[in-house]
């Protein structure tokens, strides 16, 4: 049997201590800066929308002294056409701008009570006619379905709610002891590179 040369690859020694350190320190300083230029970004976009809603508002404003006949022709230079479209624009910057500053995105149409909007679902069938039992089982399908909407919703705020708190309680250690973040680190870096070793 023929055996050619065979000269194994070279090993690469594992990073230092300091060398990690380095890259860490390096991979802080662009996070930092990453989230300055999001910051930035995210007041210049508050700032637009804030200024094109004292915009709509103070157009809404003068059309509160014109009568309906005249809307239209005032309206002719600003690139709408009625006041029911102002009012839209509006209410689009108002929940742009509550979703910008973090707040909860409220509808502008109040929230209709369960018991009127599914009249039916309470009432015995014995006293309803065919098409009511029909009616109330598409009420029964469709409470369902909002009810697994609302659940997973209330669910997914709750991670984000979670993931928010995490990330804070992480700053607050990194800040209150960086020393100790940074040990906590390298030890998180060397059980990874152990386990990927194993592998």
């Amino acid at each position: 049997m023929w055996q050619l040369p065979w000269v194994p690859p070279p090993v690469e020694a594992p990073p230092s201590e300091e060398e990690i350190a380095r890259k860490a320190a390096i991979k802080e300083r662009q996070g930092q800066r990453l989230r300055e230029m999001a910051e930035a970004k995210r007041s210049s976009k508050i700032n637009e929308l804030e200024n094109e809603l004292r915009g709509l508002e103070f157009l809404l404003n003068q059309l509160g002294h014109f009568q309906e006949s005249d809307i239209p022709s005032f309206l002719a230079e600003t690139g709408y056409v009625s006041r029911q479209e102002v009012e839209s624009a509006r209410s689009k910057v108002v929940q742009s701008l509550r979703k910008q500053k973090g707040e909860q995105a409220e509808s502008e149409k109040p929230d209709v009570p369960s018991n009127e909007k599914y009249t039916l679902i309470n009432i015995p069938d014995d006293m309803l006619t065919a098409e009511q039992l029909v009616e109330k089982k598409k009420q029964l399908s469709l409470k369902s379905m909002s009810d697994g909407r609302q659940r997973v919703k209330q669910k997914r705020q709750e991670e984000l709610q979670e993931k928010a708190r995490k990330e804070q309680l992480e700053e607050e250690r990194r800040l209150k002891n960086p020393e100790l973040y940074l040990e906590q680190l390298r030890a998180r870096y060397k059980d990874l590179s152990e386990k990927i070793d194993q592998r």
